[in-house]
This record gives structure tokens, sequence and C-alpha cells, in this order.
């Protein structure tokens, strides 16, 4: 019988998409990542979150779930005037309009629409103004975080155009086997931070 009750309610948020589902649900256990990516995935992106509240940003606003595309998890935090827009598995506008290789893809009729930054913050402060993408890979591998990291610098050649003075441009984050460097370089375009690290990075804005 709790089968079909934790079926009902699955049903009943698949179709609604409501917080109060949603809570019944989370209430019996019954969702999770499908696989530990997607779970180091959601860690990573509610970490970021957890980052910005310790360097003194409030929640404006929170969408948790979402089925639907245009319903994915999506955070709007402030601090005074400055203000930190988070979007999970979603190109915001202002990049999407800005791409160099949106043509190229559409001149050998290529669908590029899974080929997003994990996470993309839109940040507007007095230091740092624009995007910061960030990438989420679980694996230890040297080999796969190299060609990660040179996946993340398309990502910064392709949305250049969005981006201001600021750096850094984008995060590789990793489950580990790299050490990071006690300081990231100021003027890098990408930081590659392991797991354990960035459970206490300190935001660049």
């Amino acid at each position: 019988m709790s089968a079909v009750a934790l079926y009902e309610l699955r049903h009943a948020l698949l179709q609604t998409e409501s917080e109060a589902e949603l809570r019944a649900i989370i209430a019996h256990a019954m969702f999770a990542p499908a696989s530990l990516d997607d779970l180091f995935e959601a860690w990573t992106l509610l970490r970021f979150v957890e980052l910005h509240f310790q360097s003194g940003w409030q929640l404006e606003s929170a969408r948790l779930v979402g089925v639907k595309a245009k319903n994915r998890p999506q955070f709007l935090l402030k601090r005074g005037n400055e203000t930190s827009e988070i979007f999970y598995q979603i190109v915001p506008g202002n990049l999407v309009a800005s791409s160099a290789y949106k043509v190229l893809f559409s001149d050998y009729d290529l669908d590029v629409s899974v080929r997003r930054p994990d996470i993309v913050a839109n940040i507007a402060t007095s230091g740092f103004n624009g995007p910061l993408i960030v990438e989420v890979k679980r694996s230890t591998d040297r080999s796969y975080i190299a060609d990660a990291a040179y996946k993340v610098l398309g990502y910064v050649s392709d949305y250049e155009k969005s981006f201001g003075a600021a750096k850094p441009k984008a995060v590789l984050v990793v489950a580990g086997g790299i050490e990071a460097p006690e300081f990231f370089r100021p003027n890098s375009d990408i930081w590659i931070v392991p797991e354990a690290r960035f459970r206490t990075l300190r935001l660049p804005y």
C-alpha cells in the first residue's frame, strides 16, 4: 500500500510541480538522484549557495525542483545592492545571446542544447560583474580532469562576450585526484577545485 501512495505522490509532483507535493515525497525519502554524478552536482549546487551565505549573502528567492527545463533549480541571492542569480542546468539568456559558436553548430544542424554548463551564476557586484560558470565532474582521474578543463575553456571561449574583466570566469569542481594551489591565481580564467577545497572555497566576489 505504501508503494502505491508513493507512486501517487510522484505522479502528483510530475503533474503539478508543487512544492507541497515535493515536501511529502521527501518526507517519505522517496527521491534520490539517479546516479552518483547527479548527486555530486546537486551537492555542489547547494554548497555553492551555502558559500554565499557564509559571505553575507541573503536568499531572496529559490526554486528547488522542476521537471521542465524552464523550471529547473534557480536561486536569487542579495547582499546590499549586489545580486547573484544562480541557474542549474540552464544557460541564461545573456549567455545564449553571446555564443560565438552557435552559428557554427547551426550550419551543421548539430543540437548542442545538452552541452551546457552545470551551473551558471550571473553576478553583479562592485568588483565582479558578469557570469561565473561552475562545471562539476565526479572524477579523480587526472586525464579526465584535464579533458574537463579543456571543455570548460571551450565554454569560456564560446561566451567570451558576456564576461567582464573579473576572474575567474569558471570553476571546475572535481572529486579529487589533484592538489589545488594554496592560493588560486587571480588572473586565471578557470580554477580547478577538488571537492574537499570547495567546501571552504572563498568566493571571488
